[in-house]
């Protein structure tokens, strides 16, 4: 019964302690504060993504003459099968 106390909280300690937080907002200033002009393009692009109302609009309407703010966001999508069967083609 001990044994599997302790194999319990070992389990539990190991799983807390190996994860991880998200890297992202440290490489993000680790980039700026090597690259000040970088720092300052990223201000900008904030800024027009914070303000979609602005007059550099990526895309307008003419019937309408409402401005749309158009943003791309890549999406990569991995399928995982066991045989050649079971695989998405590409199309």
């Amino acid at each position: 019964m001990k044994n599997l106390i302790f194999a319990l909280l070992v389990l539990v300690s190991l799983s807390v302690f190996s994860q991880r937080t998200c890297g992202t907002m440290d490489k993000l200033h680790e980039h700026m504060n090597a690259d000040p002009s970088f720092a300052v393009r990223h201000k900008e692009v904030m800024d027009f993504i914070s303000n979609p109302n602005n007059s550099q609009a990526l895309f307008r309407d003419s019937s309408t003459g409402t401005t749309t703010v158009v943003a791309t966001i890549p999406v990569v999508f991995h399928v995982l099968y066991k045989n050649a069967q079971q695989n998405i083609s590409d199309e």
